[in-house]
């Protein structure tokens, strides 16, 4: 027999087998084999996530807030919080946050998910706070209505 003949022969028989090795069982069922520690890495993932979800900082998507304020020293916590409770009484459909970093208080508003809208608003309040300024932070997820 030629070679051509032998080669002919030799792919059908590879079809033929890779053909049969692709029937379809309904009622077969899939064993996964897997490294133990997977399952230990999948249960501190979920534990890091529900941190993450009850801690506030990581809480939330990118977004912007205008810088309000800020304050250090003696009283200075109470003297953020009466601007926070002034401008919460111009503005009261806007969050107010008070955010504690050493050695200053901050007081940031809004949760804007653009630097749009963030300057949009800064231009109606500049009067009022001249030092303020957008910066980009996490904000609190909108509500869904």
């Amino acid at each position: 027999m030629s070679l051509k003949k032998y080669f002919l022969i030799l792919i059908i028989l590879i079809t033929s087998c890779s053909i049969f090795a692709q029937q379809f069982r309904a009622n077969e069922q899939v064993r996964i084999h897997q490294d133990e520690r997977i399952d230990s890495l999948v249960s501190f993932h979920r534990v890091l996530n529900e941190y993450n979800l009850a801690n506030e900082e990581h809480n939330g998507i990118e977004g912007y807030r205008i810088h309000l304020y800020f304050e250090s020293g003696n009283n200075s916590k109470a003297r953020t919080m009466s601007v926070r409770d002034e401008f919460l009484r111009r503005y009261p459909e806007v969050g107010a946050y008070v955010i504690y970093g050493s050695p200053y208080y901050r007081l940031r508003v809004g949760d804007f998910r653009s630097k749009i809208e963030a300057e949009q608003f800064l231009q109606q309040i500049i009067r009022s706070y001249p030092a303020a300024y957008v910066i980009k932070t996490k904000i609190k997820f909108p509500q869904l209505d």
